[in-house]
């Protein structure tokens, strides 16, 4: 099984390498190649890299059971940061720690920047949204190829269709995958990117902006005042379109499937009750800023309405003027990232599905309490939830609760006040970084020791590869040692 996974991070490293070529010729064309040792040596290591992983993966099974998957999760994103980090570190950027946070920050969408606007050559800015666009493209990777076989483990199982829960982990199934989904990501990308140009924006800024939105990793943004309506609205469409269950998209072999699964879709009580909890949000920050004399009525709206979808889709857009925003406004914001998107899409959070099931069954056990002998039966869309499901669900949500609780203790030690420690906990957990700018800046992040730094990582890798799935590693490494003969 460590073949197979081998061969697997093989492949990552081939896709490291061949994007760095982008930063790469761009500083041989744009820059006179001030940054051409770094990007140069990053390609040289990636490859290296992949030519060892090839080499141990040689002889790998066809198959890729349950803790192969999960090691594959967590060693997916080790290995993007491993080598994401010698342009930052070898152009004197970031420090390596600071690299490592920046990276990771990158491939896990969180967007959480040290590299202040202006700082660092374009280059470097460019890498830096292409880790982030890198790590939109992993998700739904996994999404497409990896979760399928394994959601059993990892308590997502609900939210797949029932075509799609059997899905093998082979090497043909993955590359079909693999295909099909990048195809989708680049020409979504591709589509953002000629709108964006079509708005007003500049070449270099319509790229960045146009990978950070589809990804959700959001660490981009030009000067807002360079930002029209036009903009807004292909920004809200992309954020949107990022929240919702991309699975029955991507495994759709015809436009048939795709417009039931979108009819699918639009009838589920998972999309209404987003939207519900959206529309809300939106409204009650509307009239927080009214309240509190900010904007007129339909500035208030638009912008309530943005940036609320910004952050439950854990692409945290964030502009300067945001830090002048009531309380109660920032309160609602980190809420609606830890609760995320849908099942099944690039956004982090706790998702949408899981707050339904656990609502329905405190709901149920209320019930229960009233009839002791009534047969309850948990359903969500005409479909009985298993308990297995109820189960898992009830571990994550008590799980989460833990994480974000000792985390914030933990981060608290570096002499954070409690506030701040709440938003980098629920920042990094969630893959919402940009709500740690409301209480601290850059500077100040990146200034914690190193061992909180490492937190930092930790949680937005747990974040993006599932509380679960990191159990489910745990549990395979403890058997394994169990095995041994000591």
């Amino acid at each position: 099984m460590i073949n197979f996974v081998c061969f697997l991070l093989g492949r990552i490293a081939l896709t490291s390498a061949g994007a760095m070529l982008i930063p790469y010729l761009y500083t041989i064309h744009y820059e006179n190649g001030a940054t051409l040792l770094p990007f140069s040596v990053s390609i040289i290591i990636s490859l290296s890299v992949m030519i060892l992983l090839f080499g141990k993966g040689e002889h790998h099974p066809e198959r890729l059971n349950v803790t192969g998957g999960a090691a594959f999760l967590f060693s997916t994103w080790i290995l993007y940061s491993f080598l994401g980090i010698f342009p930052y570190t070898l152009n004197g950027t970031l420090p390596f720690m600071d690299s490592l946070m920046e990276c990771l920050s990158g491939f896990t969408t969180t967007g959480i920047t040290g590299i202040a606007k202006g700082n660092a050559p374009d280059s470097i800015i460019l890498w830096r949204s292409i880790t982030q666009w890198l790590g939109g493209l992993n998700i739904l990777l996994v999404l497409s190829a990896i979760v399928p076989a394994v959601t059993k483990g990892f308590g997502i199982f609900f939210a797949i269709p029932v075509n799609l829960r059997q899905s093998a982990m082979t090497v043909a199934h993955i590359d079909k995958a693999t295909k099909k989904v990048t195809f989708a990501y680049v020409t979504v990308t591709c589509i953002a990117m000629t709108f964006f140009l079509l708005s007003g924006l500049n070449f270099f800024d319509s790229l960045n902006l146009s990978m950070v939105i589809i990804s959700t990793g959001g660490c981009y943004q030009p000067e807002y005042a360079e930002i029209n309506l036009w903009m807004l609205v292909i920004i809200l469409f992309g954020l949107g379109a990022s929240c919702l269950n991309v699975l029955i998209y991507l495994q759709s072999s015809s436009l048939a499937q795709i417009k039931k699964g979108l009819l699918l879709r639009l009838h589920s009580s998972e999309l209404r009750c987003f939207i519900a909890i959206l529309l809300i949000c939106s409204t009650i920050c509307t009239i927080d800023l009214l309240k509190n004399d900010f904007y007129n009525p339909l500035k208030a709206l638009f912008d309530s309405i943005f940036f609320a979808a910004s952050f439950a889709s854990t692409t945290g857009i964030f502009t300067e003027r945001m830090l002048d925003w009531p309380p109660l406004s920032k309160l609602i914001f980190m809420f609606l990232a830890i609760l995320g998107g849908c099942m099944g899409s690039m956004a982090g959070g706790f998702k949408m599905l899981r707050l339904i099931i656990l609502l329905k069954t405190s709901w149920a056990e209320m019930r229960r309490t009233l009839h002791p002998r009534k047969v309850i039966s948990l359903k969500v869309d005409n479909g009985i939830v298993p308990l297995e499901v109820v189960r898992r669900v009830l571990s994550f949500f008590f799980l989460y609760c833990v994480i974000i609780f000792f985390s914030m203790m933990l981060i608290s030690l570096s002499g954070c006040t409690m506030l701040q420690s709440m938003y980098i906990a629920i920042g990094c957990l969630t893959s919402a970084g940009q709500l740690i700018l409301f209480e601290m800046t850059p500077d100040e992040l990146y200034a914690i020791p190193s061992f909180l730094k490492f937190l930092c990582c930790f949680l937005m890798v747990l974040g993006k590869a599932e509380i679960l799935s990191f159990l489910v590693l745990i549990q395979a490494c403890i058997q394994r040692l169990d095995k041994k003969n000591w």
